[in-house]
Formats: C-alpha cells, sequence, structure tokens
C-alpha cells in the first residue's frame, strides 16, 4: 500500500532482538529504500507496546467570569497541551472540527517550503472523486470516506491533527514521515509514482483517487494515511492473511504490524520489519527535534 525502507525490526517485550527471514510481496507495491542522512544511534531491543490503550491526558479550557462592575469577559482558552496516543480497536474517528481542536498551535515550521501544499484542501468535486473508489479498504471503506484533508496549518500542526482525528501517536506519525519523506511534500520517490509527506503511491488498484491531492495538499495527504494505518489496526485488511509472515497472523490492535503494512504491503514481513525499525528509531531520536532536521 503506500511504502517505503530499512534493516531489522526490534520485537517482542522481552530485552532481545529478534531476527527474521521473509520478503515483502512485490504485487503489494513495495517502494524502493531512501535514505536521509546518518542516523546511527543504537534502538534498544524492547519493542514498543503494539496492544496498549493509553488514555490521553485532559485539556482544561478558559472560563467566562461576569461581574457585576464591568461587561462580561471571557478569558482566552489556553492552547492544547495533551498528545495525541493510540486509541483503542473500535474508537470512533474524531470530526475534523474535533481533531483540529486538540490541535497545538505553535507555528514552528521546519519546512517553509510545504507552505502552499500546507495551506490546500481538497475542493468537493477532488473529494467527490476520491470517495467514488471504493472497495479499496476492506471492510472499513466507510473509514475511507471520512479521509477529507480539512485542515490548515504548519507541517507538524497537519501531523498532530491527522493523529488526533485517527488515533495514533502522534509521535510514531511524525517518525514515518521523517522515514517517508523528512516531511518535504516535494519528495518523488519510486520513479515517480509517490508523493508527499507519507509517500502516497498514485496507483488506482491501492489508491485511487489520491493523485494530485496526496501531492498538492499537506492535510489530505496525512489524512489519507492516518487513516489506512488505523484500518490495519481496526483489523479491516482481512486480505493480509494471506501475506502474513514470520510466525504473525494478520489481526486487529498491532500498531507496528500496521506502520509496516503500510511500507510493505504484508504483515511482518522482513521489508516490513526494517522499515519499522527506521521509524522506531527516528520515534526514539526525535529526528525532528535535532540540529539540521
Amino acid at each position: 500500500m503506500g511504502f517505503r525502507r530499512l534493516a531489522m525490526y526490534a520485537m517482542a517485550i522481552s530485552t532481545t532482538a529478534l531476527v527474521v527471514a521473509g520478503a515483502g510481496d512485490p504485487a503489494s507495491g513495495a517502494r524502493q529504500p531512501r535514505s536521509f542522512g546518518s542516523q546511527t544511534t543504537t534502538i534498544d531491543s524492547q519493542r514498543p507496546s503494539t496492544t496498549s490503550t493509553n488514555s490521553r491526558r485532559a485539556r482544561s479550557f478558559g472560563t467566562t467570569t461576569p461581574t457585576t462592575s464591568a461587561p462580561t469577559t471571557t478569558t482566552p482558552a489556553p492552547a492544547p497541551t495533551a498528545v495525541s496516543e493510540l486509541r483503542p480497536v473500535g474508537s470512533p474517528v474524531l470530526s475534523d472540527a474535533d481533531a483540529a481542536s486538540r490541535v497545538r498551535r505553535s507555528g514552528w515550521e521546519p519546512r517553509p517550503d510545504n507552505a502552499i501544499q500546507n495551506q490546500t484542501v481538497p475542493t468537493a468535486a477532488q473529494l467527490s472523486t476520491f470517495h467514488s473508489y471504493t472497495g479499496q479498504w476492506g471492510n472499513c471503506d466507510h473509514l475511507r470516506q471520512k479521509v477529507t484533508g480539512n485542515f490548515r496549518g504548519t507541517t507538524d500542526e497537519i501531523i498532530q491533527w491527522a493523529a488526533w482525528k485517527w488515533g495514533l501517536p502522534e509521535d510514531t506519525v511524525r517518525a514515518a514521515a521523517a522515514s517517508e519523506s523528512w516531511w518535504r511534500m516535494s519528495t518523488v520517490g519510486d520513479n515517480g509514482m509517490s508523493f508527499g509527506l507519507m509517500q502516497i503511491k498514485s496507483v488506482e488498484r491501492w489508491h485511487g483517487g489520491t493523485f494530485p491531492l496526496s501531492r498538492d495538499a499537506t492535510a489530505f495527504n496525512a489524512d489519507y494515511y492516518a487513516g489506512m494505518v488505523r484500518h490495519y489496526f481496526e483489523g479491516c485488511a482481512t486480505w493480509l492473511k494471506d501475506y502474513s509472515y514470520n510466525g504473525f497472523t494478520y489481526g486487529a490492535g498491532d500498531l507496528w504490524g500496521s506502520v509496516g503494512a503500510w511500507y510493505s504491503g504484508d504483515w511482518h514481513s522482513n521489508a516490513s520489519h526494517s522499515y519499522v525499525n527506521d521509524v522506531y528509531r527516528n520515534q526514539t531520536n526525535r529526528v525532528w527535534a535535532t540540529s539540521g532536521f
């Protein structure tokens, strides 16, 4: 499905790294790896939990305080402080507006070249075309209909928005965006077939109706990616049972399996583990916050 890259995946709940065998299915459209600078920090062999359902931290809002001696005034609401974390299987998808209300607006923009794409949202006609493609998300095509790209902000704010909307850990989405494009919407990969922040492949069989929105609108690109990872996580892509490797069988509730499937189009193959290893390293190192990013 929209797919990417590199070396071994740290698994299990012990401290022993798992060396795996297998390969991604070429028919899935797996993309060839690219590298972005040198990232050599050793990864801890402990794999992050794929099934935990961390609760979100509460946000506080301002209140209206009427007085008898002056006109009623409204105290501005402080910026949200909670971060998006993994919501459990079966959780509802947030509305665009609800997700937007949770974004922490900092104005930080490491990729000013994304400015035009960050302010571009799909037209009604473009969304109609996109939504006319059905049957691509298995048992969860109803989730595909929720992809709108209806948000504007900085690159990081867009990542936050997509993570909140679909119930994914925002740092995982940040890390995957680093693996895919180094956060550059101008990135074109796979010999001109994959576009934008999350490198969505312009192949109608898998991602019908996504191009040129995948190239031109950052929020649509991130929205589609997060929704597709969520549909893997929800257990909707039942066809992946035929593409399961290394003793794993496709099922709901596996976040890292879902992240890897985006890249390789299969479940826990060598290619998937290699890609997840790279994303996990980016997440552990928080590469988006490092000098030179």
